[in-house]
């Protein structure tokens, strides 16, 4: 908790300073190095996150609030780190996997580095958010996991509905990775971790 409000300059120097670095995120292109029709972009792909998970919560009957509360927070948080070290095709990650290794520490300093003004608990609950949906255990994660999918896989669809060749390819690889995260879903909400 912070025990003294900032000063009216002081608040004026964080906006200009640290909250706008945010911004940023709209600037960070997804699928860079593709020929798409439509650009999305972190902040862009983050929204939908946001959107698909709440609506899945609803979808696996998900009602407690601290949970749907943790669901949105790492949904928000899951690309934050992207504002620094920008985007990385998945198809890379899955290739080489120190690439991966190496852009996860990557993306927990960006994502420190985003909200270096809070307090370091806010820091490590972050952390901690980001590190549980990479893993892919948990509800709230398989949730997040399965909308960050959603997402791409509707992306896909949209860009082959354009005219966009590669969109067909992305949504067969998305589309096994989505089962997959469907069924580990299946198999947790099934068990009554709701």
């Amino acid at each position: 908790m912070i025990e003294e409000l900032p000063s009216e300059e002081e608040l004026k120097r964080v906006i200009e300073e640290e909250m706008n670095r945010f911004f940023s995120l709209e600037k960070v292109e997804r699928f860079n190095s593709l020929d798409v029709i439509h650009k999305e972009s972190v902040a862009d792909h983050t929204f939908m996150v946001m959107l698909i998970s709440r609506y899945l919560c609803d979808i696996f009957g998900i009602r407690d609030r601290d949970k749907i509360l943790k669901i949105l927070e790492m949904g928000l948080v899951h690309d934050v780190g992207e504002m620094c070290v920008g985007d990385i095709l998945h198809s890379v990650k899955k290739m080489f996997p120190e690439i991966k290794a190496a852009y996860k520490k990557a993306e927990l300093k960006g994502l420190e580095l985003a909200f270096s003004r809070s307090s370091e608990e806010a820091r490590n609950y972050y952390k901690s958010l980001l590190i549980e949906f990479e893993e892919a255990k948990t509800l709230e994660s398989l949730i997040v996991k399965l909308a960050d999918l959603i997402s791409v896989y509707v992306y896909a669809m949209r860009e082959e509905y354009l005219g966009n060749s590669f969109g067909e390819k992305l949504k067969r690889e998305v589309w096994s990775e989505i089962l997959d995260i469907y069924k580990k879903l299946k198999e947790v909400v099934g068990r009554g971790e709701r």
